[in-house]
């Protein structure tokens, strides 16, 4: 049986599959995911986002579990995000890699961006 914050995370990634799906994304779930990417998600313009959905604490996986995302974005062309939901009310935070370093990124409602870009 599925620990709360095991329950909890499922939850998220449901919630954030959903919002990305309204938003025109297509995306599918690595259900039971144990592995560096939680959910691969294509935008609307085709871009591969891999994304490592996180529910608590740091916005950003640890060094391994970096190195490990950084490495399937690098075999499969995706970009790498870490995504977190926001304050009470707010849009989901997202973390992305990127010249080599993480960026925070706002994605709003729409699926529209702010922040830095992958382009």
């Amino acid at each position: 049986m599925p620990s709360n914050a095991g329950r909890r995370g499922a939850a998220w990634e449901w919630t954030l599959a959903q919002r990305l799906r309204d938003a025109g994304w297509h995306v599918v779930r690595s259900s039971g995911s144990h592995g560096p990417v939680d959910l691969y998600a294509w935008d609307p313009d085709g871009w591969l986002w891999l994304v490592q959905a996180k529910t608590a604490g740091a916005h950003r996986p640890g060094p391994a579990d970096r190195a490990l995302l950084e490495a399937v974005a690098q075999r499969t062309g995706g970009w790498p995000v870490v995504v977190s939901p926001g304050p009470r009310g707010q849009p989901p935070v997202w973390v992305e890699w990127g010249a080599g370093r993480w960026h925070r990124v706002t994605m709003e409602a729409d699926g529209a961006e702010k922040g830095d870009s992958h382009e």
